[in-house]
């Protein structure tokens, strides 16, 4: 009699069958993933745009105080 040799390795069915399972959770992932990232691009969005009004804001301040020798807009934006 001879000897069975038993292969401890993965089949070729097994092998595609978790990838199969891979790109299957991949793409059940995509979705959630773009979603995460068009959040992240509208919250720097409007970050930018506050940033933008803050410096305006400030601007307009200084200018109708008759220059930058007093510029109370801590004031104003430490309150909100």
């Amino acid at each position: 009699m001879t000897p069975h040799r038993r292969n401890s390795g993965f089949t070729l069915i097994e092998l595609l069958l978790v990838i199969a399972v891979i790109a299957i959770l991949v793409a059940m992932l995509m979705p959630s993933l773009n979603r995460a990232k068009e959040n992240t691009r509208r919250v720097i969005c409007m970050n930018n745009l506050r940033q933008q009004g803050l410096g305006l804001f400030a601007y307009a301040l200084a200018w109708a105080s008759g220059g930058m020798q007093r510029m109370d807009a801590h004031i104003f934006l430490s309150q909100h």
